[in-house]
């Protein structure tokens, strides 16, 4: 009898841990995003500023350093921002759904929906765009 009580608790637990997200890698406090976690992403956090970037593309080579200190000075104001970054050539069909024209492409994402970025490319700069916008 009492295998039969615990038997829907452990198909619950086992469908629960199934569902389960997988950890979102950072690097340089910047989440790294592919096709295959952007919408779990986008949908769990009300703020994010996306680079879609090229990594053959020297304007997406020089912004990866201040990107990552925008992120810093951002953690460090505890902001509720998050900076996250999309490797187009890793994921062409983010690409293709944003229908980006240039690299690198920052798009600010507030409460999963989509808005151009039109600051500067400096860290300082970055972080207070998303300061006025936010």
């Amino acid at each position: 009898m009492k295998f039969l009580l615990c038997a829907p608790l452990l198909l619950a637990v086992t469908a629960t841990l199934a569902y389960v997200t997988e950890k979102v890698p950072i690097e340089d406090g910047v989440l790294v995003l592919t096709s295959a976690n952007f919408k779990q992403v986008i949908e769990e956090n009300d703020f994010v500023l996306v680079d879609f970037y090229a990594p053959w593309c020297g304007a997406s080579i020089a912004l990866t350093p201040e990107y990552a200190k925008a992120a810093q000075l951002l953690a460090q104001s505890r902001s509720p921002i998050k900076l996250a970054k999309v490797d187009v050539t890793v994921s062409p069909d983010l690409d293709d759904h944003y229908q980006l024209r240039q690299y690198p492409t920052l798009k600010y994402f507030r409460s999963g929906v989509p808005f151009e970025y039109n600051g500067g490319y400096q860290a300082a700069e970055i972080a207070a765009w998303l300061n006025v916008i936010h």
